[in-house]
C-alpha cells in the first residue's frame, strides 16, 4: 500500500525542524494591556502559545519583544527586536536573521495573541513548503526518494474567504524562508512597513481555508471574550 501523497509532503517539513517565532511586545492599544499577559484558563496566554507549541512538536519557541526580559516572568527570555518602532516588520526582520544563524530555511510565525493553535494549520502550511510538481515528478521516478528542494516561494499564508474569489492575506501565522530577508531589510529601510504589501511583492504560496487561524485571534477584551465563549477546545495537546 502506497502512503497517501500528504504524508509524503508532510515529511519534508516537520514541526521539529522548523522553529517558531511569537511576535510579542506590541503596544496592544485597543485592548488597553499587553494582550501577551492576559490570562485564560488561569495561565497568561503567551506562556500558553508557547508551551502548546512545544507539545505539538516544535522543538524552539523564540519571542521577539523590545527587550530581553520583558517576559521574565514568566520564564522566557526574548529576542530584542532589532528595529524597534517598525510595527511587525521588525519583528519579522529578528526573526529572519535569528533563522539563518543556523543556515537557510523555514519559520513559523505566529502572533501572541493566537487564542489557540491547532496542530494542522502547520500542516497546512507546510504541504506548500515544497514544489508538489517537484515532487511529483521525482517521485513517480524513485518513490523511494526523499526530496530536500524547496519551491522559489519565500512565504506561505493563508487565505480568509473561502474556496473562491480573492480572499483576504492573513499574514499570521505564516512560514518564511530565509530568502526574504533582504526584501524585508529593503522594506524597513523605506518605511513601507505593511506585512499584507510585502506578501503581495514576493514569492507567496496562499493556503485557502474556510476557517484559519485568524479566526481565533483578538484585539479587544470583549472579543477575546467572544472566543473564550465560542471555544469548544483550548490549547490541543
Amino acid at each position: 500500500m502506497h502512503p497517501d501523497p500528504a504524508d509524503r509532503q508532510s515529511q519534508f517539513l516537520r514541526a521539529v525542524d522548523c522553529p517558531v517565532v511569537v511576535l510579542a511586545g506590541g503596544h496592544s492599544s485597543r485592548f488597553g494591556s499587553d494582550k501577551a499577559l492576559v490570562e485564560v484558563d488561569g495561565q497568561p496566554l503567551l506562556r500558553a502559545l508557547v508551551d502548546a507549541l512545544h507539545r505539538q512538536g516544535h522543538s524552539e519557541v523564540s519571542i521577539v519583544a523590545d527587550r530581553a526580559d520583558r517576559y521574565q516572568q514568566l520564564g522566557l527570555t526574548c529576542l530584542v527586536d532589532h528595529t524597534p518602532d517598525c510595527g511587525p516588520l521588525g519583528g519579522v526582520a529578528t526573526a529572519l536573521q535569528q533563522r539563518l544563524q543556523s543556515g537557510p530555511g523555514w519559520l513559523l510565525l505566529v502572533s501572541c495573541d493566537q487564542l489557540v493553535f491547532r496542530p494542522e494549520w502547520f500542516e497546512q502550511l507546510a504541504l506548500h513548503a515544497v514544489s508538489s510538481q517537484l515532487q511529483n515528478l521525482k517521485q513517480h521516478l524513485n518513490p523511494q526518494l526523499r526530496l530536500q528542494e524547496q519551491i522559489e516561494h519565500d512565504v506561505v499564508h493563508f487565505v480568509s474567504g473561502g474556496v473562491s474569489g480573492e480572499g483576504r492575506v492573513e499574514p499570521l501565522p505564516s512560514l518564511l524562508h530565509t530568502r526574504l530577508l533582504p526584501t524585508v531589510l529593503e522594506r524597513l529601510e523605506r518605511r513601507e512597513l505593511s506585512l499584507q504589501k510585502l506578501f503581495a511583492g514576493v514569492a507567496a504560496a496562499g493556503v485557502r481555508a474556510d476557517s484559519t487561524p485568524g479566526d481565533w485571534t483578538f484585539n479587544t477584551p470583549h472579543e477575546l471574550q467572544q472566543l473564550v465563549s465560542n471555544r469548544t477546545s483550548g490549547f490541543p495537546a
